[in-house]
Protein backbone atom coordinates (compact mmCIF):
# COMPACT_ATOMS: atom_id res chain seq x y z
CA UNK A 1 0.00 0.00 0.00
CA UNK A 2 1.02 3.50 -0.21
CA UNK A 3 0.40 5.95 2.36
CA UNK A 4 -1.81 9.50 1.67
CA UNK A 5 1.40 11.25 3.23
CA UNK A 6 5.05 10.65 3.79
CA UNK A 7 6.10 8.92 6.90
CA UNK A 8 8.74 12.22 7.75
CA UNK A 9 7.19 15.56 6.22
CA UNK A 10 9.69 16.99 3.48
CA UNK A 11 11.54 19.46 4.64
CA UNK A 12 15.69 20.38 5.89
CA UNK A 13 17.29 17.97 8.84
CA UNK A 14 15.25 14.94 8.17
CA UNK A 15 17.53 12.67 6.95
CA UNK A 16 18.06 10.84 10.06
CA UNK A 17 14.60 10.23 10.61
CA UNK A 18 14.12 9.07 6.78
CA UNK A 19 16.99 6.60 7.60
CA UNK A 20 14.90 5.41 10.60
CA UNK A 21 11.51 5.25 8.56
CA UNK A 22 12.87 3.23 5.97
CA UNK A 23 15.01 1.11 8.35
CA UNK A 24 11.58 0.26 9.96
CA UNK A 25 10.26 -1.22 6.57
CA UNK A 26 10.42 -4.61 4.85
CA UNK A 27 9.56 -5.20 1.39
CA UNK A 28 6.75 -6.43 0.73
CA UNK A 29 6.67 -8.02 -2.64
CA UNK A 30 4.75 -5.27 -4.28
CA UNK A 31 5.86 -2.11 -6.41
CA UNK A 32 2.96 0.18 -5.93
CA UNK A 33 5.26 2.65 -8.26
CA UNK A 34 2.17 4.18 -9.66
CA UNK A 35 0.41 4.59 -6.68
CA UNK A 36 3.47 5.95 -4.76
CA UNK A 37 4.16 8.77 -7.38
CA UNK A 38 0.66 9.67 -7.18
CA UNK A 39 0.59 10.12 -3.75
CA UNK A 40 3.91 12.23 -3.43
CA UNK A 41 2.03 14.58 -5.92
CA UNK A 42 -0.75 15.30 -4.15
CA UNK A 43 1.50 15.67 -1.04
CA UNK A 44 3.81 18.40 -2.92
CA UNK A 45 0.97 20.02 -4.71
CA UNK A 46 -0.37 20.90 -1.46
CA UNK A 47 3.29 21.70 0.54
CA UNK A 48 3.81 25.49 -0.77
CA UNK A 49 7.03 25.93 0.54
CA UNK A 50 8.63 27.77 -2.48
CA UNK A 51 11.30 25.14 -3.28
CA UNK A 52 11.69 22.91 -5.96
CA UNK A 53 10.55 18.89 -5.34
CA UNK A 54 12.23 15.55 -6.42
CA UNK A 55 11.39 11.98 -6.36
CA UNK A 56 13.62 9.20 -6.06
CA UNK A 57 11.81 6.08 -6.86
CA UNK A 58 14.66 3.32 -6.03
CA UNK A 59 12.62 -0.32 -6.78
CA UNK A 60 13.98 -3.89 -6.78
CA UNK A 61 11.47 -5.03 -9.41
CA UNK A 62 8.97 -3.69 -12.37
CA UNK A 63 5.61 -2.22 -11.10
CA UNK A 64 2.94 -3.83 -10.88
CA UNK A 65 -0.64 -3.88 -9.13
CA UNK A 66 -0.91 -0.98 -11.08
CA UNK A 67 -5.11 -0.19 -10.68
CA UNK A 68 -5.14 -2.73 -7.95
CA UNK A 69 -4.84 -3.82 -4.51
CA UNK A 70 -2.51 -6.86 -5.32
CA UNK A 71 -0.03 -7.63 -8.62
CA UNK A 72 -1.68 -9.86 -11.25
CA UNK A 73 0.14 -13.03 -10.61
CA UNK A 74 0.79 -15.10 -13.69
CA UNK A 75 3.29 -18.05 -15.10
CA UNK A 76 3.37 -16.94 -18.70
CA UNK A 77 3.04 -13.87 -20.85
CA UNK A 78 -0.45 -14.88 -22.33
CA UNK A 79 -2.10 -15.14 -18.46
CA UNK A 80 -1.68 -11.21 -18.61
CA UNK A 81 -3.61 -7.72 -19.92
CA UNK A 82 -3.09 -7.28 -23.58
CA UNK A 83 0.57 -5.36 -23.64
CA UNK A 84 1.82 -6.52 -20.35
CA UNK A 85 4.25 -9.66 -20.20
CA UNK A 86 4.88 -11.82 -16.75
CA UNK A 87 8.15 -11.09 -15.38
CA UNK A 88 10.06 -11.89 -12.21
CA UNK A 89 10.51 -15.81 -11.63
CA UNK A 90 7.68 -17.94 -13.78
CA UNK A 91 6.46 -20.06 -14.10
CA UNK A 92 6.94 -20.18 -9.87
CA UNK A 93 5.82 -16.68 -9.48
CA UNK A 94 5.44 -13.79 -12.37
CA UNK A 95 3.46 -10.65 -11.89
CA UNK A 96 2.16 -8.71 -14.82
CA UNK A 97 3.92 -6.01 -15.83
CA UNK A 98 4.09 -3.10 -18.60
CA UNK A 99 7.19 -3.27 -20.45
CA UNK A 100 6.10 0.32 -21.48
CA UNK A 101 6.02 2.07 -18.37
CA UNK A 102 2.79 2.26 -18.18
CA UNK A 103 0.53 3.78 -15.75
CA UNK A 104 3.82 4.22 -13.68
CA UNK A 105 5.08 6.29 -16.04
CA UNK A 106 2.38 8.33 -16.99
CA UNK A 107 1.89 9.14 -13.73
CA UNK A 108 5.78 10.45 -13.54
CA UNK A 109 4.95 12.55 -16.75
CA UNK A 110 1.90 14.32 -14.78
CA UNK A 111 4.56 14.90 -12.51
CA UNK A 112 7.00 15.86 -14.55
CA UNK A 113 4.72 18.22 -16.14
CA UNK A 114 4.12 19.87 -12.32
CA UNK A 115 7.52 20.52 -12.33
CA UNK A 116 8.75 17.66 -10.33
CA UNK A 117 11.30 15.44 -12.10
CA UNK A 118 12.25 11.40 -11.28
CA UNK A 119 15.45 9.74 -10.29
CA UNK A 120 14.86 5.63 -11.28
CA UNK A 121 17.17 3.91 -9.52
CA UNK A 122 16.87 0.41 -10.73
CA UNK A 123 18.00 -2.58 -8.38
CA UNK A 124 18.29 -4.80 -10.68
CA UNK A 125 20.83 -8.43 -11.81
CA UNK A 126 18.70 -9.07 -14.68
CA UNK A 127 19.68 -6.76 -17.35
CA UNK A 128 18.47 -3.56 -18.59
CA UNK A 129 14.54 -2.99 -17.78
CA UNK A 130 12.85 -1.28 -20.83
CA UNK A 131 10.06 -0.06 -18.33
CA UNK A 132 12.40 1.94 -15.62
CA UNK A 133 13.97 3.78 -19.05
CA UNK A 134 10.58 4.97 -19.82
CA UNK A 135 9.99 5.90 -16.45
CA UNK A 136 12.98 7.86 -16.20
CA UNK A 137 12.72 9.25 -19.98
CA UNK A 138 9.18 10.37 -18.30
CA UNK A 139 10.60 12.10 -15.37
CA UNK A 140 12.88 14.15 -16.76
CA UNK A 141 16.24 12.56 -15.61
CA UNK A 142 17.60 9.94 -18.40
CA UNK A 143 20.59 9.11 -18.63
CA UNK A 144 22.36 9.43 -22.04
CA UNK A 145 23.13 5.48 -23.42
CA UNK A 146 21.04 2.16 -23.41
CA UNK A 147 20.27 2.51 -19.67
CA UNK A 148 18.06 5.61 -19.27
CA UNK A 149 17.58 5.18 -15.14
CA UNK A 150 20.71 4.24 -12.20
CA UNK A 151 20.98 0.42 -12.53
CA UNK A 152 22.63 -0.50 -9.35
CA UNK A 153 23.81 -4.33 -8.09
CA UNK A 154 25.23 -3.40 -5.10
CA UNK A 155 26.01 -1.02 -1.74
CA UNK A 156 28.59 0.88 -4.05
CA UNK A 157 26.71 0.93 -7.45
CA UNK A 158 23.53 2.32 -5.21
CA UNK A 159 26.40 5.03 -3.67
CA UNK A 160 27.45 5.92 -6.33
CA UNK A 161 24.04 6.73 -7.95
CA UNK A 162 23.07 8.63 -5.13
CA UNK A 163 25.73 10.82 -5.43
CA UNK A 164 25.31 11.16 -9.02
CA UNK A 165 21.60 11.92 -8.09
CA UNK A 166 22.14 14.29 -5.48
CA UNK A 167 25.24 16.40 -7.53
CA UNK A 168 22.53 17.05 -9.40
CA UNK A 169 19.71 18.21 -7.50
CA UNK A 170 21.89 20.31 -4.97
CA UNK A 171 23.44 23.24 -6.41
CA UNK A 172 25.47 26.01 -5.28
CA UNK A 173 24.27 28.33 -8.07
CA UNK A 174 23.60 32.24 -6.35
CA UNK A 175 21.78 34.97 -8.28
CA UNK A 176 23.74 38.15 -7.64
CA UNK A 177 21.40 41.28 -7.51
CA UNK A 178 24.29 43.21 -9.69
CA UNK A 179 27.57 42.20 -11.24
CA UNK A 180 30.50 43.39 -8.72
CA UNK A 181 32.99 45.49 -9.90
CA UNK A 182 36.08 44.22 -10.94
CA UNK A 183 38.55 43.27 -8.01
CA UNK A 184 35.46 43.38 -5.49
CA UNK A 185 35.35 40.59 -3.08
CA UNK A 186 32.01 37.90 -2.35
CA UNK A 187 31.25 36.51 0.85
CA UNK A 188 28.90 33.71 0.94
CA UNK A 189 27.57 33.68 4.46
CA UNK A 190 25.58 30.12 5.64
CA UNK A 191 23.98 29.74 9.12
CA UNK A 192 26.35 32.42 10.78
CA UNK A 193 29.28 30.72 8.94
Amino acid sequence: GVAAAPDVPVGPNKGQAVIAAIQGESPGGSTPAQKAIESGTTYYDKLKDGRTHVFLLATDGEPNCEGAVFPMLCQNDAQCPPGQKCGGLPPLFGVCEDPGGGAAAKAIGAALAKGIRTYVVGISFSGVSSTLNQMAVAGGTARPGNTKYYPVGNQADLEMALKNITSQVISCTFQLQSLPMQNQKIVVTVGGV
